[in-house]
């Protein structure tokens, strides 16, 4: 019976997908169907999958890995203030003005959330991004109107299907809001203003026809981005004591 790590299914299926399965398990098989199929060796999650490679391979010779990453170290009092304010300044901004977001910030706000943890760190992180007159047109109305640019957060369903049996459905949905939240972190540590929306199928149906979006591209939900307009008094928040509902 053919495993879905076989050669020949590995030279067949698509080219994000096969970046995909390396990430999740990477095997010396890998070398030889990676350059059969031309992917650069450059792409990041290529140079991450050879430095496995190389560690395996120094071990397997009984050569000590030297590994350059380092364990995590608490923040300084300086480091966990900016952490504080990052995390508990942030609030939705709805109100912006009509100034553009530089196309830099933009690609810094996306990097964040392709940077959020994902469930067997597959990437399937999409992203659209629909200007401020195209947007007049696909997300009419509602309370974000007037975002300078606003991200489309999608998500690629080819490898949680290639996964089903290993990554729980509900994951799909927690991969997205974990991308999310780091834009929504770094839209506010770049001075910017952002909000997390919403919209239903009929829109969506909408954005899809516009972009011509592919089948297997799921649209989950967008955030509306630009110079905050408004200032918000902070609103109050449970405490982490009356959180809790179970301690063991």
């Amino acid at each position: 019976m053919t495993t879905p790590f076989a050669r020949d299914t590995l030279r067949k299926i698509e080219p994000s997908l096969l970046r995909a399965v390396m990430r999740e398990r990477t095997h010396h098989s890998f070398e030889y169907v990676l350059r059969e199929r031309g992917l650069s060796p450059d792409l990041p999650d290529m140079r991450w999958a050879q430095t496995l490679l190389d560690l395996a391979k120094a071990l397997r010779a009984g050569t000590p890995p030297k590994v350059a990453a380092e364990r995590p170290v608490p923040f300084d009092t300086h480091g966990l203030a900016a952490v504080d304010s990052l995390l508990f300044g942030r609030r939705s901004i709805r109100l912006w003005t009509d100034d553009p977001v530089p196309e830099r910030l933009i690609e810094r706000v996306i990097d964040a959330g392709l940077w959020a943890p994902h469930a067997c760190n597959l990437k399937n992180t999409r992203v659209i991004i629909v200007s401020k007159e195209t947007a007049k047109q696909l997300l009419p109305g509602g309370e974000t109107r007037g975002a300078a640019v606003y991200l489309v957060i999608c998500r690629d369903l080819r490898a949680y299907e290639h996964y089903a049996a290993t990554v729980p459905l509900h994951n799909r949905g927690l991969d997205a809001g974990a991308a999310v939240q780091n834009m929504l972190l770094m839209a506010h540590a770049l001075g910017l203003g952002a909000v997390w929306g919403t919209f239903d199928d009929s829109i969506a149906l909408r954005i899809r026809k516009h972009f011509n979006v592919p089948a297997h591209i799921e649209l989950i939900t967008y955030i509306g981005l630009g110079w905050p307009a408004e200032a918000h008094i902070a609103p109050g928040r449970l405490a982490a004591e009356d959180a809790v509902v179970a301690r063991g």
